[in-house]
């Protein structure tokens, strides 16, 4: 069991092999626990200040009344504060360690711990709040330095351990070095981690456009020539109307166009913050690929980062046909931009690039980068940057945390 302290970090003033709690390679011993089956989950909450929430739910699982009896005698100790400084103590080694890599200040703080206890297992949660976890540039919020010290702090999870990143309110994932699950980032153990891995970068939610058909009203306007005006519209979006219902209306080509770019840039752009990042912190072999989730429901060996692993997780299996429809006699001429996206989106289970919608529809990649931008912020699609790449996919159900 591998006890109370997390991933292997030190403790404040030592360093590792030093210290009567330290053992070969800076691992913490653990307090006296009783000896069962336990699973680990780590979930680092971002925050948009910099700051991150850490929750540690250790959960552990009674084969008989001895088995609870022995963990509510450990909840007790943990409720008044005995066990668990082991734990505490740890991550104010690892931010320790942190502080002096990255050279921001950094504080263990606002500690709280509660215990359950249910028929066939109790749990054990630590929660604390980890100052600047994360460094802020252009705007983005960048998750990963915190990771590269020496000693590393957080180089492997083990069986039964899983770590969770969820991204700040009002930012998107932008750029991650694994793929995002129900809205989290999240590692089944075991795992090794990479050289500069986990990582993320956020990017504040941007506001839709302002419509471009919107007519301002001039205050010399009178009630009268309003009413006209008023009258007049709805005589054009009638004949507008009728265009489309016959197929007689041409939609914009990519020439013809006049779509603002939006900020995000096109998909085949990449930002030179986001090159920086991925230089930085990705492997030079990555080629600026994510990695791949460890463990999985097939029951794959132990987790080790794979910068090949991200081709056969991006790639689709089932092609639209060739003259663009999915076998319905729905008119297409018919349908929204948004409506044409998701109908191509259901065509390619749920998941495309989308260097493939530009392709697929013809528009320009200006007009395909701001239709995506407004639908993520609907919450029709979700937006993940992988490395060069822009994946869309439907959104899913958040976890159920």
């Amino acid at each position: 069991m591998a006890g109370v302290a997390p991933l292997g970090a030190l403790p404040p003033g030592e360093s590792a092999g030093t210290g009567p709690s330290a053992t070969g390679t800076g691992q913490i011993t653990s307090v006296a626990e009783p000896d069962l089956a336990v699973d680990t989950t780590y979930r680092i909450d971002v925050q948009s200040d910099g700051d991150a929430r850490w929750t540690v739910n250790r959960t552990f699982r009674f084969d008989d009344e001895s088995d609870r009896a022995g963990f509510e005698e450990l909840a007790e100790q943990f409720a008044d504060g005995a066990g668990p400084e082991r734990t505490v103590s740890a991550f104010e080694g690892a931010s320790e360690l942190a502080s002096e890599t990255t050279g921001r200040s950094m504080v263990i703080t606002n500690v709280t711990r509660s215990t359950r206890v249910g028929t066939d297992s109790g749990s054990l949660v630590l929660s604390f709040r980890w100052t600047n976890f994360s460094r802020q540039e252009d705007g983005r919020i960048h998750v990963g330095d915190v990771f590269r010290t020496e000693p590393r702090w957080l180089s492997n999870i083990s069986d039964g351990e899983r770590l969770i990143i969820t991204r700040p309110d009002g930012y998107q994932f932008y750029n991650v070095s694994t793929n995002v699950q129900n809205r989290v980032l999240l590692w089944n153990g075991p795992h090794t981690f990479g050289t500069g891995r986990p990582y993320a970068v956020f990017d504040p939610i941007s506001s839709p456009p302002p419509s471009q058909d919107t007519t301002t009203v001039q205050s010399g306007d009178t009630p009268a020539g309003t009413a006209l005006g008023a009258i007049l519209a709805l005589a054009v979006l009638a004949g507008v109307g009728y265009a489309v219902y016959t197929g007689r209306l041409d939609r914009p080509t990519e020439s013809g166009s006049d779509t603002p770019i939006s900020a995000e840039g096109d998909a085949d752009t990449a930002t030179t913050a986001d090159s920086d990042e991925e230089s930085a912190e990705t492997p030079a072999a990555d080629d600026g690929a994510g990695e791949t989730v460890a463990a999985t429901a097939g029951g794959a060996a132990a987790g080790v980062d794979d910068p090949d692993d991200d081709a056969d997780e991006q790639a689709t299996t089932d092609q639209p046909s060739d003259d663009g429809t999915d076998g319905d006699d729905v008119d297409e001429a018919l349908l929204s931009d948004a409506e044409r996206v998701e109908r191509l989106l259901e065509r390619n289970d749920g998941r495309m690039k989308q260097a493939r919608i530009v392709e697929e529809t013809g528009w320009s990649n200006a007009k395909v980068s701001q239709l995506l931008s407004s639908m993520a912020e609907e919450g029709q699609i979700e937006k993940l940057r992988i490395g060069r790449e822009n994946l869309i996919s439907f959104p899913e159900e958040g976890p159920d945390q």
